[in-house]
């Protein structure tokens, strides 16, 4: 199985938070043992933002997650934004998803064919791409 994930989803399950719902817990198990979690390049940018504008994720927290990616060994794949999610992005509504990062998290999923572990309700709404929670 191989799922990408969101910033909340991700910093949940590496702070092993009850935030996280049982069946999301689950995928991101179950992709790290088999095929990978995809991390969107936006998701980066989406945790640097967050840390810098609210109390809800701390510099920490993007250590933790830079250090996931960094590790040669992990089942954590970083997702470039290329042409292909640039294609799946620019076909996403503003109006259905107006945030840029979400935005760009779903274009990852449907550019690598999977589905997307996240709680955000904008994009369970959308349909663009199926969730895991």
């Amino acid at each position: 199985m191989r799922v990408a994930v969101d910033t909340h989803a991700l910093v949940w399950f590496l702070r092993r938070s009850d935030l996280l719902s049982e069946s999301a817990r689950q995928a991101l198990r179950e992709a790290q043992d088999t095929d990978g979690v995809i991390v969107s390049t936006a998701l980066l940018i989406d945790l640097w933002y967050v840390t810098q504008t609210t109390a809800a994720f701390s510099s920490g927290d993007l250590e933790t997650v830079i250090a996931l990616l960094s590790e040669g060994e992990t089942a954590a794949t970083l997702a470039p934004i290329d042409l292909r999610v640039f294609g799946a992005w620019s076909r996403l509504s503003r109006s259905a998803l107006p945030d840029p990062w979400d935005r760009l998290i779903v274009a990852t999923a449907i550019a690598h064919e999977i589905s997307l572990v996240t709680r955000d309700d904008a994009i369970r709404r959308s349909g663009y791409v199926d969730v895991v929670w």
